[in-house]
């Protein structure tokens, strides 16, 4: 608690910089601020008030929320085999934290893990893949068979929401050899 200069504090003015300022109660030692952007960086500063007015600004302190879980990316099958399926999907970019005033966010280099689940004969689906590439061969599936799939990516927020459910076919195999 700040010096009060001989009259107790009444109350905390918090700025976040864009906008109008925050009253907190004096018995609060700590306050979570509400309604702000994801992946956007602030600059917070605190004042104390009393019956004669208001005290000086603290430090700035700067900080920056997290980003939102990724998208579900789009998985397609690039290729069939008769016990094999090789499916690809879009990488998924992040944005840098901004500050309030800038529009203009650019792309970082953060990790995505993506997952990617296949239907059980069961009806569950069970995790056949987790990495950061954008692409996974599936094998020893049976013939002309149709397999389901669906695909997440996560970050250091956490996992994104689950794509839509895929479907997509091995071939049939070739005849076998004339025997003779």
């Amino acid at each position: 608690e700040p010096a009060n200069n001989g009259s107790s504090i009444t109350g905390y003015y918090i700025d976040i910089g864009e906008k109008e300022l925050i009253f907190v109660s004096p018995e609060l030692t700590e306050f979570t601020i509400d309604e702000v952007l994801p992946n956007t960086a602030y600059k917070i500063r605190i004042r104390a008030l009393n019956t004669i007015g208001q005290g000086p600004y603290s430090s700035i302190i700067k900080c920056h929320t997290k980003s939102l879980p990724p998208d579900a990316p789009q998985l397609e099958c690039i290729s069939a085999t008769c016990n094999s399926l090789k499916l690809k999907w879009n990488t998924i970019n992040h944005t840098i934290p901004t500050t309030p005033n800038n529009s203009e966010p650019t792309v970082s280099t953060r990790v995505i893990t993506y997952v990617i689940e296949m239907e059980g004969k069961d009806g569950t689906f069970n995790c056949i893949y987790t990495g950061n590439t954008s692409s996974h061969k599936i094998n020893k599936l049976q013939e002309n068979t149709s397999y389901c799939f669906r695909i997440c990516a996560k970050n250091d927020t956490g996992a994104g929401p689950w794509s839509d459910i895929y479907t997509f076919m091995t071939t049939k195999a070739p005849p076998n050899a004339l025997k003779g």
